[in-house]
């Protein structure tokens, strides 16, 4: 735990299984949750990346390793309920077979998805077939990330009345934050950058952000640090929440949306548990939902 004087607000775990369960208190968390992503017709081993649709009142989760791993059948985008029960596994693999994390765009109904392999931000839009996450998709390189310096992009989150995305380097442990300038068009010379460091706040390897329209802030969470942090756009902590109640292994992906036990404001987080570089065969992607405070 870092050494910061942080403030621990109260957490409360719900592992989601593929049946609804009763939420579990964070002093339970420990041993209680319960692994999912294995339980998918089409597994999820290492899942990633995590957004959420409100018109559908779906959860969309990408997994950017699954493709090196026995279990692959050829899908790498997974549509879910809050509760985690699967209703669709489709493909994102047209643009990149390592989608990092995703953010949805609910106006224009469009898929942002990161690439650290490419270093890109691609967007996915329905093609005549109308389903997102098949071979038809319209995708664009919406942004080319090593313009911004930017070497290890995992992280994605959209912000939609600013119309920026919100990328999260790992290695770089930075966050930039990215709209489009007078013309309108990403990954154009005009496009308006700004980036804040995530060591000021003591925060190692971030791999996970989400935008929080309701306080206009951000949580990052990565697979170094036990905790969730919340900050200001310009990177300001707001407060820290632990994890360390919790069994989560490898956070990788942070998102926001209603509570399965009708909140209208809970983060969701994916865990990739074990690296399957270092186990194969390791089958441990779990997705955890909080309601925090604060």
């Amino acid at each position: 735990m870092s050494p910061r004087i942080r403030r621990v607000v109260s957490c409360l775990l719900i592992a989601c299984a593929i049946l609804a369960i009763e939420p579990i208190h964070a002093s339970a968390a420990d041993t209680s949750s319960v692994a999912i992503t294995r339980t998918w017709s089409a597994p999820s081993a290492d899942p990633r990346g995590i957004a959420y649709d409100r018109r559908s009142d779906h959860l969309m989760i990408s997994d950017s390793e699954i493709d090196e791993t026995a279990k692959w059948q050829g899908k790498n985008l997974f549509i879910t309920g809050l509760d985690g029960r699967l209703y669709g596994s489709r493909t994102i693999e047209k643009a990149t077979h390592e989608p990092e994390d995703i953010a949805w765009d609910g106006r224009h109904r469009s898929l942002y998805a990161v690439s650290d392999s490419q270093d890109q931000v691609f967007r996915f839009r329905q093609g005549p077939d109308r389903v997102l996450g098949t071979a038809d998709d319209r995708v664009h390189v919406v942004l080319q990330m090593t313009k911004f310096g930017s070497s290890d992009p995992q992280g994605l989150a959209f912000r939609a009345h600013k119309r920026m995305l919100i990328v999260a380097d790992a290695v770089l442990d930075r966050i930039y934050e990215v709209r489009p300038g007078p013309d309108e068009h990403f990954d154009s010379p005009d496009d308006v950058v700004t980036s804040f460091s995530t060591q000021s706040l003591n925060f190692d390897y971030p791999t996970g952000v989400a935008f929080d329209a309701k306080s206009d802030h951000l949580y990052i969470v990565g697979p170094h640090e036990n905790e969730i942090v919340e900050t200001t756009m310009d990177g300001h902590l707001v407060q820290t929440i632990d994890l360390s109640g919790t069994t989560i292994r490898s956070a990788q992906g942070i998102t926001v949306a209603p509570g399965t036990n009708g909140a209208r404001h809970h983060v969701f987080v994916v865990d990739a548990g074990r690296d399957d570089s270092v186990m194969p065969d390791q089958n441990d992607g779990r997705v955890f939902e909080f309601a925090i405070s604060g």
